[in-house]
């Protein structure tokens, strides 16, 4: 969920970076990131490839780490 002052992550981003909260202000940058998802052979949006191109939201901190928030 996005808010005003931050970012609250979905259960599996919590369990891996073990913060439930992240606020705008520790983030470098935020900006669209697209990730493919695959296995989509059945769905009509797919590619010949069976990928699905899906748009998540990056986020990159100070330090260089990145990790792009997917969609449920």
């Amino acid at each position: 969920r996005i808010f005003e002052n931050g970012i609250k992550p979905s259960r599996p981003l919590v369990m891996r970076w073990h913060r439930r909260f992240i606020p705008w202000n520790e983030l470098e940058s935020v900006y669209p990131s697209y990730y493919d998802v695959t296995g989509a052979f059945v769905s009509p949006f797919a590619s010949s490839d069976g990928k699905v191109t899906q748009m998540g939201l990056g986020l990159e901190w100070t330090d260089g780490r990145r990790e792009t928030i997917k969609r449920h």
